[in-house]
């Protein structure tokens, strides 16, 4: 990095539907569950490219480039191309040469090591983008949210509302199925009807919101900076009234039409499913803007000629009359979301991926009264009683119940899994339903491990030539210690083992965290032996003196506890060089209940037990406001990333848990476990 620039230099950080810009010298402030993006002509994109090699900087955040035609012309053409800063300055203050495709080798190696940085095509998102029409008033396209298939301008939300497409199948699995597009079509309408009443609910929480930050009794100019990001999301909410209409169950509907996925027939039906949806979403916009207004920003005469609006507008007679007549209600309407959490409650395929498997193994825990009647097929390390059952995927299941067939051979899943449709196909797939869509399309492009960068680039240069916004490529097992597939012992250990606890020094290094819950502040010092928690004591922040004349934290974060004698612990805090001594934190915080579960966290701590086990005893009940919850949220933070966790997933039954980004997660099936 040069130095001398990374003071000026900034990516692009997306939190919570909110945009914000940070420099290159604070990249190590890089938090998991959040997106950062740079675009490919930053001076420092190198320096971006490989943030993520040291795990002890970046391990958590999602991070992307933004590719622009130019710089793939270049690549192509294998042509040098400029990296300046600003981006989009015609003045930089400082540019360079450099040749694209080293940029590019550097892109293609990362995405196959570790799957990022993920690419993003701008100059296609920008084409195609209906808001940035807009882009005077406001809207112009600056980031995604997290999975990348909602491009967002400053301050704008995130609206999401999926369309369960199995519910318009008829006679699935049989010679007479078909896909009702007229009813389709009729819920469309009704659900970005649904869409857009959803904004003005939106707007009555920013109301609440607002209201409840403008009482609050600190300063007016310390209130001010929360407000303006209020007022601003507000603004964006009132203007544009953007919304995200999307699809899941895909792969279903296409098993159930009898339909291989991933077979030039499947893309077919997936293009007129998509130009259904937006044909009717659109329509819906329009017959809206007659009934209530258009969004307030909305200019026809700048709309006129837009290639994705125009593109539509060809396909639909009345569409053309309702949009020339009134105009539309919203800026832009439609996406696809990756949809696992809904997906798994309505028991089919997520968005528009295939099945990830029909058929898998899943433990159901014994209790105590059933175990006198049942045998259990194996013991966990724990001494936890398991019993095995087949599980089938729900729409695999039904096929086999309507057809009498029990082979999988013989299903219209075989051969259309997610790891079995060939990269082509699930680019093919993405792309027709990305030409209706006028936001982005969340999808991952599999591929076997033994696939190599010149594959991997290939596929990129695919999807940019065939328009796709976004595309994430996952190659099987690129994550090392992260995403592998666990191997299950042959034979579990069911003997129960013993460790002593490893002798305190008189003074361990503790890290301090404040959490606020049932409102009351509340301070957790975790005790370090070699980095790793050894001890936990805990109580609220007002009894040590912990909290300012408003009631806030201090701005304390790590400190020592030093052991006086059996039972006695002082902790020092030091802080701009001033020493505090709180005596005997153990009868200052006085709380009997809270003490307990001090001393038995810190004697499993102490005795050897994992963090992970700690957190997931402490997950296992109650909600996310108690205070148990609370304690596994602060060590939480400590369980080195990609460490085995024990459990069984409750979605596909697999035990291959894994710690992804401070979560539980399955790596079977993808999903996560968090409590």
């Amino acid at each position: 990095m040069n130095k001398s620039f990374s003071k000026i230099s900034k990516i692009t950080k997306v939190s919570n539907g909110t945009v914000y810009d940070i420099t290159v010298k604070d990249t190590h402030k890089l938090l998991a569950n959040e997106f950062y993006t740079s675009n490919c002509h930053h001076y420092e994109l190198d320096t971006f490219i490989d943030i993520k090699n040291d795990p002890k900087k970046v391990n958590g955040a999602n991070i992307s480039i933004q590719l622009s035609d130019v710089f793939m012309e270049a690549v192509e053409k294998d042509e040098y191309y400029t990296q300046q800063f600003p981006v989009d300055s015609d003045t930089p203050i400082i540019s360079k040469q450099v040749r694209a495709r080293d940029v590019w080798a550097k892109i293609i190696h990362n995405a196959h090591k570790s799957a990022e940085p993920g690419l993003l095509n701008w100059d296609t998102v920008l084409r195609y983008s209906p808001a940035d029409i807009y882009e005077k008033e406001g809207f112009k396209t600056v980031a995604t949210n997290p999975c990348a298939e909602l491009p967002l301008c400053v301050k704008d939300s995130c609206r999401l509302i999926a369309m369960n497409l199995w519910g318009f199948i008829k006679n699935p699995f049989t010679e007479h199925s078909y896909f009702d597009y007229d009813s389709f079509a009729e819920y469309t309408q009704k659900a970005q009807r649904l869409m857009d009443d959803l904004i003005d609910l939106e707007l009555e929480c920013l109301d609440k919101i607002i209201a409840k930050v403008e009482s609050d009794p600190e300063p007016q100019h310390i209130k001010q900076i929360e407000l303006d990001l209020w007022y601003g999301i507000k603004d964006k909410c009132i203007n544009g009234r953007r919304t995200g209409l999307g699809i899941t169950a895909l792969g279903d509907v296409l098993a159930g039409l009898n339909v291989r996925y991933g077979s030039l027939e499947s893309v077919e039906i997936t293009s007129k499913i998509y130009k259904t949806l937006a044909i009717n979403a659109y329509k819906s916009s329009a017959i809206m803007a007659g009934e209530r207004g258009t969004f307030p920003i909305y200019n026809y005469n700048k709309e006129v000629g837009h290639p994705f609006i125009e593109r539509l507008l060809k396909e639909d007679k009345e569409l053309y009359d309702l949009y020339r007549r009134n105009g539309k209600r919203n800026i832009a309407l439609l996406t696809t979301a990756p949809t696992g959490s809904i997906s798994i409650m309505l028991k089919t395929t997520s968005g528009l991926e295939p099945a990830f498997l029909v058929e898998y193994n899943r433990s159901r825990k014994l209790s105590s009264d059933e175990l006198k009647t049942i045998t259990p097929d194996r013991v966990d390390a724990l001494g936890i009683p398991w019993k095995n059952y087949t599980i089938y995927h729900h729409k695999y299941k039904m096929w086999m119940d309507i057809t009498g067939k029990t082979k999988y051979e013989e299903s219209p899943y075989y051969k259309a899994m997610s790891n079995d449709v060939d990269w082509v196909s699930h680019v093919d797939i993405q792309a027709a339903g990305q030409y209706w869509v006028d936001h982005s399309i969340s999808k991952t492009i599999n591929i076997p491990k033994d696939s190599t960068k010149e594959l991997v680039a290939t596929i990129y240069s695919y999807a940019w030539k065939k328009g796709l916004k976004g595309v994430t490529i996952y190659r099987d097992g690129c994550r090392d210690g992260v995403l592998n597939s666990v191997e299950q012992k042959k034979e579990e250990d069911t003997e129960i083992k013993t460790n002593n606890a490893v002798k305190r020094p008189k003074e361990l290094p503790a890290d301090i965290n404040f959490r606020k819950f049932r409102g009351t502040y509340y301070v957790i010092f975790v005790g370090l032996l070699k980095d790793k928690p050894y001890e936990v004591f805990f109580g609220e922040a007002s009894k040590l003196n912990l909290l300012d004349k408003n009631g806030i934290p201090k701005k304390y974060t790590n400190g020592k506890i030093i052991k006086r004698t059996r039972g006695k612990y002082d902790v020092s805090i030091t802080l701009k060089e001033e020493e505090i001594i709180i005596s005997d934190i153990v009868s200052s915080l006085e709380n009997p209940e809270f003490g307990t579960i001090s001393r038995l966290i810190s004697m499993s701590l102490r005795h050897g037990v994992p963090t992970e086990f700690v957190v997931d005893q402490l997950n296992k009940e109650g909600n996310i406001v108690d205070v148990n919850k609370v304690l596994a949220t602060v060590l939480k933070s400590y369980i080195q990333e990609g460490k085995k966790a024990v459990g069984t997933c409750d979605n596909c039954g697999s035990t291959s848990l894994a710690y992804i980004e401070k979560c539980k997660t399955c790596l079977s099936c993808g999903k996560s476990l968090c409590g």
